[in-house]
């Protein structure tokens, strides 16, 4: 009987030993606590087993990348600078801009003007009509100076039974003016030199006049000058503004009717006798 039992014991613990672990594994077990919540048994001593790790800490959010500081703007090329242009001067307060215009000549209706870059053109072209087929065209007689001008070749002539008004616009003349049977008036300006009235001979008659605004600056500032048969006739002369000079009645004047009128508010004078 003993052999009996040992054999079997033998098979078994034989059988047991070709069994894969997992059958020896504890079963979970689950026991409903009390609030029908269920527990899950290991078969494990608890007091071995240590308690469940507590639940990790949900994960903080990342902290969001902070946002490189906004790199200050490369400040906008400055476009490069253009050279200034050179202003074009006025040539008188009317805007007239052509550098070489020396002096210009209304139109007698007073729509617009001509410019002249001399002034023996400008001088030329009073009285006369641009356009010959329109007499719209027609210039007044008065030359209006836009600059200080210095001649350097022969005197002004105002000839031709010529009327003719030479505004200096407030600048300067150097030059002279030869006048013969003609009408001029000088004003609103310097002159510095000489105006010759020349002595118109019989059957002539002609004037130079010295406006109240105008100046005449020379050694010998107004001329009174024979004509061909040694007369001054017809010729008158007004003076009205400032003579710095001698006014001079020059050559063999020996008959006529020529006049010199010195009037109120003229002031002459002159380092020489000159009448």
């Amino acid at each position: 009987m003993k052999r009996r039992l040992l054999a079997l014991f033998l098979s078994v613990m034989m059988i047991l030993s070709l069994a894969p672990a997992s059958v020896f594994a504890e079963e979970e077990t689950t026991e409903p606590e009390k609030g029908g919540e269920t527990i899950v048994v290991t078969g494990e001593n608890p007091a071995e087993d240590p308690a469940e790790p507590a639940e990790e800490p949900a994960e903080e959010p990342a902290e969001p990348a902070e946002e490189p500081a906004e790199e200050p703007a490369e400040p906008a090329e400055e476009p490069a600078e253009e050279p200034a242009e050179e202003p074009v001067e006025a040539a008188d307060p009317q805007g007239r801009v052509n550098p070489n215009t020396v002096a210009t000549v209304d139109y007698a209706d007073g729509g617009g003007y001509e410019e002249y870059e001399t002034l023996d053109a400008a001088i030329a072209a009073t009285g006369t009509l641009v356009d010959s087929s329109d007499p719209d065209s027609l210039l007044c007689n008065t030359v209006k100076l836009i600059k200080d001008v210095t001649l350097t070749g022969d005197w002004l002539v105002v000839n031709n039974g010529k009327e003719l008004t030479f505004d200096l616009n407030n600048h300067e003349l150097t030059g002279n003016f030869d006048v013969y049977d003609a009408t001029f008036t000088l004003e609103g300006g310097k002159l510095n030199g000489t105006v010759y009235a020349n002595g118109l001979g019989a059957g002539k008659t002609g004037s130079v006049t010295i406006a109240s605004d105008a100046t005449v600056e020379a050694d010998y500032a107004v001329i009174l000058y024979q004509a061909e048969d040694n007369t001054g006739n017809g010729q008158t002369i007004n003076l009205n503004g400032t003579i710095n000079g001698i006014v001079w009645v020059m050559g063999n004047i020996v008959e006529g009717n020529s006049v010199i009128n010195v009037n109120n508010g003229a002031a002459i004078s002159g380092d020489d006798v000159g009448i």
